[in-house]
């Protein structure tokens, strides 16, 4: 009798991740897909046994992608204040958007082709290390989708934590 409760244990621990792991798969055959996490509280070095209210959790968000930009492209409310910059300000064409699940899982088919990434939040178009952030040429989060393949890209969200 306890055999039989340990295996239906076993039985249902198994169906359970195996239902998780569908939900973080992408059923897509080509573009991005990842979780969008938020880190949130103190993360300050603290003393041994320092009980500080901080972690990470998945969270449900929006995802803009837009055709390749450039930050000079960008018209900005103040000069040089890149930071503050909403979806209507974007001078590039928003090729498509999603929202991720509870679990923070999205996905996005796209054609081949470079792009930028972002999250919707607060308002403003965020990236994965802060708000529009630049790399390489100088594009704002880009994102490289080549033919026939599907790219990973998890994004983490810090505004709420010091």
């Amino acid at each position: 009798m306890q055999r039989l409760k340990y295996l239906a244990a076993v039985a249902a621990l198994v169906t359970l991740f195996a239902s998780c792991e569908k939900l973080s798969s992408p059923t897509i055959t080509q573009g991005v897909y990842g979780v969008i996490m938020e880190r949130y509280g103190d993360f300050m070095p603290g003393f041994e046994g320092d009980q500080r209210d901080h972690g990470e959790r998945y969270v449900k968000r929006d995802i803009y992608v837009y055709e390749y930009t450039l930050p000079q492209d960008v018209k900005t409310v103040e000069p040089y204040d890149i930071n503050k910059v909403t979806p209507e300000m974007m001078p590039t064409l928003l090729v498509a958007k999603t929202r991720s699940t509870k679990n923070g899982f999205y996905q996005i088919q796209l054609p081949a082709g470079k792009y930028s990434i972002f999250i919707l939040e607060q308002g403003r178009l965020y990236y994965t290390d802060g708000y529009l952030g630049f790399y390489g040429d100088g594009g704002m989060n880009p994102l490289t989708i080549r033919s026939g393949e599907v790219t990973e890209l998890d994004m983490m969200i810090h505004n709420e934590c010091y």
